[in-house]
């Protein structure tokens, strides 16, 4: 039977999981209080590195946008409408966060080739935020999710068994049917 972990032990690991570097600083017990080889863990106050990790479900607002860099690297990027309802007094309410994110590389193209507006997506990413000055010399910025990581939800299927969209069908057709 294993012994639970300290409370701050259990915080270390959980931050160790997601990439964060801790300090940890080791004390023996005083050997009169405390079975042999036990240690107190002890996680020193604003040592921690900082956590930046987001994770964003929601349908595309629009189709994704590809473009290319000058040396060529493809750049997608997808908006995302994630919606959120809650109840005031029994009344229910919606709320529609819009938040853009970037996709890079071969992971752009794939996005731009194969997700469309209104499709379900799951992104996995880092924040940043982009600065620049307005055309009056205001300073204007914007937060932005760097996708590491896309999902595709499944489509949804509108319609009763007999209606397919045409690309499911162009699909489903054998291929000699599709060479004229």
């Amino acid at each position: 039977m294993t012994a639970r972990l300290p409370r701050e032990a259990r915080r270390f690991l959980f931050l160790k999981q997601y990439g964060a570097q801790p300090v940890v600083r080791y004390r023996e017990r005083d050997q009169a209080t405390a079975a042999p080889g036990t240690a107190e863990y002890h996680i020193e106050e604003g040592c921690v590195n900082n956590l930046n990790s987001v994770l964003l479900e929601g349908n595309l607002c629009r189709d994704p946008d590809l473009r290319y860099t000058p040396k060529g690297t493809a750049v997608c990027t997808l908006v995302v409408a994630s919606n959120r309802s809650y109840k005031v007094d029994g009344e229910r309410h919606e709320e529609v966060s819009f938040v853009e994110a970037t996709t890079w590389g071969k992971l752009a193209t794939v996005c731009a080739e194969h997700l469309a507006k209104g499709r379900g997506v799951r992104v996995v990413g880092r924040l940043k935020q982009e600065r620049w000055e307005d055309g009056d010399g205001n300073p204007r910025a914007k937060i932005v999710i760097v996708a590491e990581h896309v999902e595709f939800q499944p489509q949804r299927r509108t319609g009763g068994s007999d209606q397919r969209n045409a690309a499911d069908a162009e699909q489903e057709a054998p291929a000699a049917e599709l060479v004229t």
